[in-house]
């Protein structure tokens, strides 16, 4: 599968996005970067990590590397 990182922030969180390719939430084309083709969302997040910082996962298309936003 191919990855991408969504460039500005999310909202209140500071984190950049890593997103799918096809991610019914897919950001602005001008707004991304491709990272590469990984077998796996975690070894995605890794690459991503390690190029771009603090970066989380799509709620929709990565779920399992999305930290929920914090109350208080």
């Amino acid at each position: 599968m191919r990855y991408f990182i969504h460039w500005l922030p999310t909202s209140g969180s500071g984190n950049l996005e890593l997103h799918q390719n096809g991610c019914v939430r897919f950001p602005d084309p001008l707004a991304v970067e491709c990272i590469g083709e990984f077998p796996d969302v975690h070894a995605a997040l890794v690459a991503a990590k390690d190029r771009f910082g603090d970066v989380h996962g799509c709620a929709f298309c990565c779920p399992e590397c999305h930290l929920p936003k914090r109350s208080g």
